[in-house]
């Protein structure tokens, strides 16, 4: 998956600037006596922002996920209502009882509706497995 590779890919590249400044650290005197803070800092500097490069394309890509995830909820929920009203404004009759469709019938088919297509939504990454 993109996202797997994409984390995979910010923490390799986060490491190696994490090593950079850990070698930089723990061999300070050196780095100090041969005058090669600069270089260090550039070294250090570079490799963070192939990390950061990297977080940021990660970020976009989980963003337009969880916005498009939500989006589609968010027209669930507008279907439902909508098809509710025009029940409730047309009359139209519940097969089950018989009788003239309610606002509690349009709540409970609603939730329904709602609490399936999540529990879809969770089962689906297993169904694989099934498989």
């Amino acid at each position: 998956s993109i996202f797997i590779k994409l984390f995979t890919t910010s923490a390799v590249a986060g490491a190696a600037a994490g090593g950079i400044a850990e070698e930089t650290l723990s061999a300070i005197r050196t780095v100090a006596a041969f005058g090669q803070e600069r270089k260090r800092i550039n070294d250090y500097t570079e490799k963070i922002q192939v990390a950061r490069d990297i977080a940021i394309k990660n970020t976009f890509y989980v963003g337009l996920v969880t916005g498009t995830m939500v989006t589609f909820a968010f027209m669930l929920y507008a279907l439902g209502f909508y098809v509710g009203s025009l029940a409730l404004e047309h009359g139209w009759e519940n097969w089950i009882t018989g009788e003239q469709i309610t606002t509690g019938d349009i709540i409970s088919s609603f939730f329904c509706a709602v609490i399936g297509t999540f529990a879809l939504g969770t089962a689906i990454p297993q169904y694989r497995e099934v498989l």
